[in-house]
């Protein structure tokens, strides 16, 4: 098939059928460019070209030509997302793309790659990554983490659920403030002053500094400022402790019942004196019969 030049729209040269893999590999900062159509006719077929296109130093791409060009190389039969390749597309690169392309990231492989920076990920994007980290560098029957697996799961644990940054938190890894403010917000706001003491460590007193941040001020009014105050570190804004307000006895009730035996016994004084006027009439009765 031929191929000739054309002049683009945005004042770059471009193939207005297929542009050959040796011309895509030396296309450099002027890729940057390039639009989604203008991508899919470039020949991506080998790693050397896709590191090529994803050099960091010819500026940094938009999530969609990154994406673009991602699934272009994918599309080849046999290229897969290899520890290679996972270090030739970076972290930033990387969650471009969609869920289930993730999802085919072996655990081989994402052990093999260098760590990546996967932060700018969404939330959905980050459970997967980190779900496939976990199984790579975690022991499942261990309940305490070692450091040093926790070390090569750190880039990951933006996508960590609760079961794990709690085991975390028993196993003294001194989690630094970057990677805590990272962490996923529910389970971050969901962690107990206790266990927000224990998964610091050491790094507890920087999280002073970390006070005004949205995610760590939410955190705060969560808790209970007299639990706060056993972190010795001034943070302040807790919610106040519930106290106990003691039942009191209305002084309406106390007057009814006074007045009721009141009542009662001024019934009682006037019964005793008719039953005595009685008996003392029935007397003077008898006795003036007697006289008679």
């Amino acid at each position: 098939m031929g191929t000739k030049w054309a002049q683009g729209q945005n004042g770059c040269l471009a193939y207005t059928t297929t542009i050959p893999e040796d011309q895509v590999l030396v296309l450099g900062a002027a890729s940057r460019v390039a639009t989604v159509d203008q991508i899919n006719t470039w020949t991506i077929t080998q790693v050397d070209t896709l590191a090529s296109l994803m050099d960091t130093s010819n500026e940094e791409w938009d999530p969609s030509l990154a994406k673009a060009i991602i699934l272009k190389y994918l599309r080849v039969q046999g290229n897969k997302l290899g520890s290679t390749e996972l270090n030739a597309i970076g972290g930033p690169n990387l969650c471009s793309l969609d869920v289930e392309v993730l999802r085919n990231i072996s655990q081989q492989s994402l052990k093999e790659a260098d760590a990546l920076d996967v932060s700018n990920c969404t939330a959905d994007k980050q459970k997967v990554l980190f779900n496939i980290s976990n199984e790579a560098f975690t022991a499942a029957s261990k309940a305490l983490i070692p450091v040093s697996t926790y070390q090569l799961v750190k880039p990951y644990l933006g996508g960590a659920s609760m079961e794990f940054v709690q085991r975390l938190a028993a196993s003294n890894v001194n989690m630094d403030l970057m990677t805590f403010k990272n962490l996923d917000a529910a389970v971050l706001l969901g962690l107990t002053v206790n266990e927000v003491k224990n998964l610091l460590g050491t790094n507890l007193p920087d999280l002073k500094s970390f006070e005004n941040t949205t995610i760590i001020q939410n955190w705060i009014t969560r808790q209970l400022q007299s639990e706060l105050n056993t972190l010795n570190i001034g943070l302040v804004g807790g919610r106040a402790d519930t106290t106990t307000v003691p039942t009191v006895t209305t002084p309406a009730v106390t007057s009814q019942t006074t007045q009721t035996t009141k009542a009662a016994g001024a019934r009682i004084q006037g019964d005793f004196a008719g039953l005595t006027f009685l008996v003392f009439l029935a007397l003077l009765i008898s006795s003036h019969q007697i006289v008679i």
